[in-house]
């Protein structure tokens, strides 16, 4: 089993927890790495610690999140084709999960079915409890709203949607990349999408 280990502190904080080649690493232990690496935005070394972890996988809850973490995985390497197999499971064995929600969401913007992905960002609007997700979560319903309206020609709607946007960065990102295009016919999509995933 090849264990990436492009995370110096991981490496050495999974050694000195007993996760050395000895015994190998826990499924949990490369689920967390893979978490890790996704948090210093490193979709690449994130999606090594999960195909490591793949075959380790020793229960359900274990596997759902494999599944999550290797769909936001699809998501920020611009593949959100190849997250949607995982989110039909994912929202069929929980439907309630909002973290489910958020990345179906996500997969509906880059897709470019808005409408889709403001709904699963409403249902993971309601179901988080924590202020930090509970922003994050009207902030990807207001993009989605923003697109929506932008492609059925409401130009004016669409930055009125994206003007509520609580995150400054991602706010201004998506209005200075609306101000370059709303005049000139065109997509934008990508570019927002690009803007919101340098932000996480």
């Amino acid at each position: 089993m090849r264990i990436p280990m492009t995370v110096p502190w991981l490496t050495a904080a999974m050694l000195l927890a007993g996760c050395g080649a000895s015994s190998g690493p826990s499924s949990g232990d490369l689920l967390a790495g893979a978490h890790a690496s996704l948090g210093h935005n490193d979709a690449a070394t994130a999606r090594e610690w999960l195909v490591s972890a793949e075959s380790t996988l020793d229960n359900a809850s274990q596997r759902k999140e494999y599944e999550l973490l290797m769909a936001e995985v699809d998501l920020r390497t611009g593949q959100a084709d190849l997250a949607l197999p995982a989110m039909t499971r994912l929202l069929a064995w929980d439907p309630g999960d909002p973290r489910v929600h958020e990345i179906a969401g996500k997969a509906g913007l880059m897709l470019g079915e808005f409408a889709d992905a403001r709904e699963h960002f409403s249902t993971a609007l309601t179901a988080y409890a924590r202020d930090e997700d509970v922003n994050r979560a009207a902030d990807l319903m207001a993009l989605a709203q923003g697109f929506e309206e932008y492609a059925r020609g409401r130009h004016a709607a669409a930055e009125d949607a994206w003007a509520g946007i609580s995150d400054q960065q991602l706010r201004l990102g998506v209005l200075a990349a609306s101000a370059e295009t709303i005049p000139h016919a065109g997509p934008i999509e990508g570019t927002l999408v690009r803007t919101h995933q340098s932000k996480r």
